[in-house]
């Protein structure tokens, strides 16, 4: 009888620990069965897009944006990461602790961008989950001169002796707009005519000459148009890129890159376009000044053509991610450059 009394001890025991452990399941209180993983989640208050509208563009601009810690654990800050020249961008604090919130300010600067835009910042954190987090600004910043084609022109490829011409029309969108004589800083002669068009209304007319050369390079031109009121603005500022003759090719002209924390390699094949028998010496290349990126360089198959092995480290693939694109020149004398853009798959 005490053997029986026992037995069915033990089993009720089973039966009722069994019992108890379908109860805490289906009620979701299963802290013995399963380990809740500790891990901060960065979270946006409010919008985590702003736009400004329209508004001159020589104002300073400032987006406020919150973020909070969602999640059971320390969130760290690690870095806050913007896509443009024309902004700055900060967090207030370095370490959040749960529901702990924090402050990122993005800046537009004066007068450095004009019409419509939509830039993006992205915060780096901890959060296994959203490891960049977006936030996006945009806005309408109307220059004091609006300038037709563009203020940054491409003049593409341009034969040696040969003449290239380019016309800017400025319309002030100020009425008391007065510009000064167009400075003119070129590593190729240039040749301008600057004249007020309308007398009635704010606007300007730039003619552009590039003479002919017989070397091969990269075009760079400068012209800064001073503004003489309304005072204290900056000059205005055009443009002109180009390559002149013998040019070197890169392919392929586009790397895309994985966002990761290992290591990437790439090879990349430089070649002379105009002088095809032309010995490229790896020696005489200069490569691009780049902190995370190794590079080694040797000569092709049939001694006419470079091949550069890249290595970007983890740090170039995160800033890639927010920056959308970086551009590499590979340079030999007397050719101009050829331009590799990394791009990452979002």
């Amino acid at each position: 009888m005490g053997a029986f009394e026992a037995l069915f001890g033990y089993s009720l025991r089973v039966i009722m620990k069994y019992i108890i452990i379908f109860l805490l399941l289906i009620t979701g209180v299963t802290p013995a069965l399963s380990q809740e993983i500790k891990t901060g989640k960065i979270e946006v208050v409010g919008p985590a897009s702003i736009d400004f509208g329209k508004y001159p563009a020589a104002e300073k601009k400032v987006a406020a944006y919150k973020i909070r810690n969602a999640g059971n654990d320390v969130l760290r800050i690690i870095n806050v990461r913007k896509t443009c020249g024309c902004a700055s961008a900060t967090c207030s604090k370095k370490e959040l602790q749960p529901k702990e919130e924090a402050e990122v300010a993005v800046v537009i600067l004066p007068d450095s961008i004009f019409g419509l835009y939509s830039k993006n910042t992205f915060v780096e954190s901890s959060d296994p989950n959203n490891r960049f987090q977006c936030l996006t600004v945009g806005g309408n910043a109307i220059p004091l001169v609006d300038i037709k084609p563009q203020n940054e022109v491409n003049a593409g490829r341009i034969l040696t002796n040969k003449t290239w011409i380019q016309s800017f029309e400025l319309t002030g969108t100020d009425p008391s707009l007065k510009l000064g004589t167009p400075l003119v800083e070129s590593n190729y002669k240039i040749e301008t005519a600057f004249t007020n068009t309308v007398q009635t209304q704010v606007k300007y007319r730039l003619d552009v000459t590039l003479l002919p050369a017989d070397k091969s390079g990269d075009l760079a031109c400068s012209i800064k148009i001073p503004v003489l009121f309304p005072p204290n603005r900056p000059p205005i500022k055009i443009s002109i890129s180009g390559r002149i003759g013998l040019e070197l090719s890169a392919i392929p002209g586009i790397v895309y890159l994985p966002v990761s924390d290992q290591e990437s390699a790439r090879s990349i094949s430089l070649r002379l376009l105009g002088q095809r028998t032309r010995v490229l010496d790896p020696n005489t290349l200069k490569l691009p000044e780049h902190k995370d990126i190794k590079f080694e360089v040797r000569q092709d198959a049939d001694g006419k053509g470079l091949v550069v092995n890249a290595k970007f480290s983890h740090e170039f693939t995160k800033q890639l991610f927010a920056d959308e694109k970086i551009p590499l020149l590979f340079e030999i004398p007397g050719a101009s450059s050829a331009q590799v853009v990394c791009k990452t798959r979002r």
